[in-house]
């Protein structure tokens, strides 16, 4: 209702805005005009009449003059007469003009209205409105960075093309690209604590997990020009947990933990830093800290690094699980520590790291005592599972990008990680959810070969013959059949059991 009464008010006004000048109907120029003629002939007058009685005038003089000022005063008079009963034009006009645009306006706007309009549409604000399909531009990262790249071969000095492509290749797992383009823009454009601490990330990353002496250098040169840089705090603090140097890493960590906010994505790995540091140490550990109860990084721990860029996630993960397998080296009676450093390799997609883990825990504890069987345990689980099948050489470690194509990103060791503390179903929810995010990669980017062997991997595993099968298909598609490529897939499937690899997969 409140709807037409505005309506309704907003039509009045643009139809009394259309017909005002109708009803007003003279030209106020030309009334001001015949006014000021009338007034100039009446002062005349008047002043015909003082120079009269001065003597300044004869009689016979004044009386002509009188009657030309007079007959001129007459027409000046009715013409503003004239102009002000409407301009020259019929009453009877104007009247039927006004009627005319009064009834006309409304009736055309409400007729318009009823028919492309509705009242109860919702409004659309500007941020939530999104351009029609074909009109939204669609971004390749990979054609992006190219493109970059081309520019800063033309123009190597630009220091902010340097400064944009340096995180994006950490992201894109390319650390050693990284770590050029970062010294790039830090010897054009000057160190500062982004640069530096990005620098540091990626030669970490370079070196697996592990904080290079020059990765060292790199986060105190940033920490010197902003002491409050937190990438910089924790890195330093993650070097002196890997170095075993108990007593640094415990006040790193604690300083870390103290200035960062509540929600930082880093804490729970911070608390369990500190409590391996203080458990070193022989001190109580930390209340509720998430290492306080067994060693290494637990899945609250690594779940909480999803949180953090790719690079960043990567290097910390890796440098936990590096520290863990030193500290299993010299302490190998800890079961669940050998359970916890095989799951983290096989989820980062370090097989051969996580079965020379495997044979390393088994001598520590053989297969026939308690510790053993329940190693053997785990192991089959851990090396049978859709998880582990889907995650296979998913979320690569740092410089083992697929060998087409940019890589397609699975789930990722973080992700892995914590789900291996979930409920069966809530498991094979997120498996089943993460290998069909995988297969719509793969439709946008099908020229990634490992990528499509992880998928028919993953259907394979979770008993899904007939979509195993359909992505064998669509890998043939994207490989035909008498390129390399293509050789590779069938072989592949050949080897899953699965009848479209037998059928030869010629490309259409």
């Amino acid at each position: 209702m409140m709807f037409w009464i505005v309506a309704a008010a907003m039509t009045a006004v643009v139809t009394l805005a259309l017909v005002w000048p109708l009803l007003r109907g003279r030209n106020f120029e030309r009334d001001v005009a015949a006014d000021h003629d009338v007034e100039v002939y009446a002062a005349q007058l008047s002043e015909l009449k003082g120079d009269l009685e001065r003597g300044a005038i004869a009689e016979s003089e004044a009386a002509s003059a009188r009657a030309e000022v007079g007959r001129r005063l007459l027409r000046a008079s009715a013409k503003a007469r004239t102009d002000r009963s409407g301009g020259g034009l019929e009453r009877p006009l104007v009247l039927a003009a006004v009627g005319l645009v009064a009834v006309i306006v409304p009736a055309l706007s409400f007729s318009l209205y009823e028919q492309v309009g509705d009242p109860d549409t919702p409004d659309q604000p500007l941020a939530f409105r999104t351009p029609p399909k074909d009109e939204t531009p669609s971004f390749d990262l990979a054609t992006l960075v190219k493109q970059a790249e081309a520019r800063l071969k033309s123009d190597p000095n630009d220091a902010g093309g340097w400064d944009v492509l340096a995180p994006i290749y950490l992201r894109m797992n390319r650390p050693k690209d990284a770590v050029v383009a970062y010294r790039k823009a830090i010897d054009l454009a000057g160190p500062s604590p982004k640069r530096l601490g990005g620098l540091g990330e990626a030669l970490t990353e370079t070196a697996d997990g592990d904080v290079t002496n020059e990765a060292k250098r790199a986060f105190e040169q940033a920490l010197k020009i902003n002491p409050d840089y937190l990438p910089a705090k924790f890195f330093l603090a993650l070097d002196a947990s890997q170095k075993q140097r108990a007593a640094d890493a415990e006040v790193r960590w604690s300083e870390l933990i103290a200035d960062s906010p509540k929600n930082a994505p880093w804490l729970q790995v911070a608390e369990a830093g500190l409590a391996d540091a203080r458990k070193r140490l022989g001190k109580p550990a930390p209340s509720g800290a998430p290492g306080a109860a067994g060693n290494g990084p637990d899945a609250a721990a690594v779940a909480a690094a999803s949180q953090m860029s790719t690079g960043a996630r990567q290097v910390m993960i890796e440098g936990m699980v590096a520290e863990l397998a030193a500290r299993l080296k010299h302490n190998p009676n800890d079961v669940e520590g050998w359970k916890r450093l095989i799951r983290s390799y096989a989820v980062l997609g370090k097989g051969d790291a996580a079965k020379a883990a495997l044979q390393e825990a088994q001598k520590a504890f053989p297969a026939d005592t308690e510790g053993g069987r329940e190693i053997a345990a785990f192991a089959e689980r851990q090396f049978s599972t859709p998880a582990a099948a889907a995650t296979d050489g998913i979320g690569q470690a740092p410089g083992n990008p697929a060998s087409n194509g940019p890589p397609v990103n699975g789930p990722d060791a973080a992700t892995m990680a914590a789900a291996a503390q979930m409920s069966a179903g809530d498991r094979q929810s997120m498996i089943e959810g993460m290998v069909a995010k995988l297969a719509a990669r793969l439709s946008e980017n099908p020229n990634d070969l490992d990528g499509w062997k992880r998928l028919i991997r993953s259907y394979t595993v979770l008993g899904k013959t007939d979509q195993a099968e359909a992505a064998v298909r669509d890998a043939q598609k994207a490989f035909p059949a008498n390129t390399d490529g293509g050789r590779e897939i069938a072989a592949f499937a050949e080897q899953s059991g699965l009848l479209a690899g037998k059928d030869g997969g010629t490309s259409p």
